[in-house]
Formats: C-alpha cells, sequence, structure tokens
C-alpha cells in the first residue's frame, strides 16, 4: 500500500490539532471548574498546604470517588469536618494533615493529605470509623496530644512535655 506524501503529511497534522485542542480543553476545564490548581509554595520551594487547603483536596477527592460510582463509600452526604496535623518520624515537621469526615452525622474515616514533598497528595483514605488522631484522643484521655506516623503501619501519640503515651 503507498500513501501520497499531501494526504499522510495533512493527516498528521489534523491528528495533532486534535490532541493540541483535546488538551487545551482539559486545561482550560481545570482553570474553570474551581479545582486546586498549584499548590502555593513557600520561600524554599516546598508546599505550604494550609489546613483549609487540605480540607478542599479530601473534598474534592470525596467528590471525584463519588463521580466513579456508588462503591466508594461515602454517599452524596459525606463532609470533610476538621484537618488534624500529622507528624512524621518526629515533631520537627507537620507532614500530613488527616482530614476528619463525616456521613449522614456519623464518623465516616478520613482522607491523608500531605502537607510537604514527603509524600503522594492523598498516600491514603478511608471511609471508615474514627481517624487515627480521634482513636489516640480517646486512648490517652486527652486532646492535647501530637500524632506521630512512623510508616503505614506503626504511629504514636506524644504529650506535650514529648514523652510517648501511645
Amino acid at each position: 500500500m503507498r500513501f501520497r506524501r499531501g494526504k499522510m503529511n495533512q493527516g498528521v497534522k489534523n491528528c495533532l490539532l486534535g490532541c493540541l485542542s483535546a488538551m487545551a480543553l482539559i486545561l482550560s476545564g481545570c482553570a474553570d471548574n474551581n479545582s486546586i490548581g498549584p499548590v502555593p509554595t513557600d520561600d524554599g520551594g516546598v508546599p505550604a498546604i494550609t489546613k483549609e487547603l487540605a480540607m478542599r483536596v479530601a473534598a474534592d477527592e470525596i467528590a471525584n470517588l463519588r463521580a466513579n460510582g456508588p462503591d466508594c463509600g461515602w454517599s452524596a452526604d459525606a463532609k470533610v469536618i476538621d484537618a488534624y496535623d500529622i507528624y512524621l518520624g518526629s515533631l520537627e515537621n507537620k507532614a500530613y494533615f488527616e482530614c476528619k469526615v463525616i456521613d449522614g452525622g456519623a464518623d465516616a474515616g478520613y482522607v491523608l493529605v500531605t502537607a510537604n514533598k514527603s509524600d503522594l497528595l492523598i498516600p491514603e483514605s478511608s471511609p471508615h470509623g474514627k481517624t487515627l488522631t480521634e482513636f489516640y484522643r480517646e486512648k490517652c484521655g486527652s486532646e492535647e496530644i501530637k500524632v506521630i506516623r512512623f510508616d503505614w503501619f506503626t504511629s504514636a501519640a506524644v504529650g506535650g512535655n514529648g514523652e510517648v503515651l501511645a
């Protein structure tokens, strides 16, 4: 089979123009639909995600999961109501915001949003139960704790003077 030079070039041009048009539509849609967009940075170039922005990221994640079908675990009533600081390995720097979700007035898990470049923007989420922070608060009998996450399976609650409580 032989292709004519002019027609093949026109076909390639049309394909490229179509791809570029689609990319422009996608990018303009991201800018116009109240999406999060670029993460602001501090002077060091490290993302400086605020509690409010983390809660918005978590709410967007829940909405995106719901759009994929009813099996995500959250209903249309699910709301992000608070966010707790989570530290990574030490109390030096906040690494995550643990965004608490309620659904129908009941505890409905969390969305973990990174506060810096230590992990993915949303490394994990769960549509069930209480947050790790709430678990430790109940176990320690105090809200004056900080939660340190060492890895996916190991964490600790630390008191005001640095002692490990749980």
